[in-house]
């Protein structure tokens, strides 16, 4: 299994961001994936927030974090 990277964005935060920049990069991202692909979202506990999984589960998808 590879990851890569193909959205970016760069934003200045002390900590954490918050779901609303995740969820607009998440769904430009989901745009570019052919339908019947199974996503894993995997990330560590910096990014995971509830808002986060719930966004994964109601999209298909499946979260993993560490």
């Amino acid at each position: 299994m590879r990851a890569l990277p193909v959205l970016r964005k760069v934003v200045a935060s002390k900590g954490s961001l918050w779901f609303d920049v995740q969820e607009e990069l998440l769904n430009e991202v989901k745009k570019m994936i052919p339908k019947g692909i199974h996503v894993l979202l995997m990330g560590d506990r910096f990014y995971c927030t509830k808002a986060l999984v719930e966004w994964s589960q109601k999209t298909g998808g499946t979260t993993g974090f560490a």
